[in-house]
Parts: C-alpha cells; structure tokens; sequence
C-alpha cells in the first residue's frame, strides 16, 4: 500500500505533536489514521470530524485505524463514544468499513469489544495484522 501526507482541507499548520493523524488513499478508497499517543475522545472526534470533510475522502471508504505504536488501551468510556460516532458515520455511508490494527492484547480485547457494541454487524474489527486488516477493508 502506498502512502502519502496527510490529507488536510484548511491552511492552518498541523497541532505541534498530535496524538493522531490520517492519510487519506483515493486510489484505493480507504483512509489510515495513525495512534502517535492516546488521545482524549474530544480531539479523537475533531480528527474524525477534519477526515470525513477533506476533499479527497468520499462516502463510502474504509478507515484503518493503526493503534500499533501506543500501547494504552482506550477506556471503556471512550469506547463507548467512539463507537456512537462510527456507528452514525456508517449508518449516514460516511464510512463502510473500519479496522482497528493494535499491536497488544488488552487492545486487542477492546476491539473485540467494540465489534459487539456497535450496533451494525460486521462494521468494525480488531486486527494484529496489518495485511489482514488491509485485505478485509479492501473487499467488496
């Protein structure tokens, strides 16, 4: 998979160190965000938020999410959060599918979680590898 900048819609410098970042890929309709720390749920939200307006995103891509490099699990709580906002991105077409590729066992468990509360079978998934998260989001 071939990656590139990330994709953003304004001119205003990217946050000085941010907790997450996306690259949008057009060629294959998907988008990866990538975990550099654990963020708190609102600037998680903004950062879906900024990815779902940018240009080159259109309805329907499949979203990566790339936790590999944090090592922290996401709480209950934000979980629960998360999985509201994805659930109505999936139910307005926004996104199809969403992947969560996490490189520990709690955040593997979390995930897990996260494919029974959503409330659309079969939308989201947790991986630990990379090329199976890839080849799942990519399929019709």
């Amino acid at each position: 998979m071939t990656s590139s900048e990330p994709n953003r819609t304004n001119n205003s410098a990217p946050p000085k160190n941010p907790a997450l970042e996306y690259v949008v890929l057009p060629h294959v309709r998907m988008a990866i965000v990538t975990y550099h720390a654990h963020p708190h749920f609102d600037e998680w939200r903004r950062t879906m938020q900024a990815l779902l307006r940018e240009s080159a995103f259109e309805r329907g891509f499949a979203v990566l999410l790339d936790r590999r490099p944090v090592a922290e699990p996401v709480s209950a709580i934000d979980l629960h959060q998360m999985i509201r906002f994805l659930d109505q991105c999936h139910a307005e077409g926004s996104i199809r599918r969403w992947a969560a590729l996490v490189g520990d066992t709690t955040s593997f468990g979390m995930g897990r979680m996260a494919e029974q509360i959503s409330a659309h079978d079969g939308f989201i998934r947790a991986f630990r590898d990379a090329a199976e998260a890839e080849d799942w989001l990519l399929a019709p």
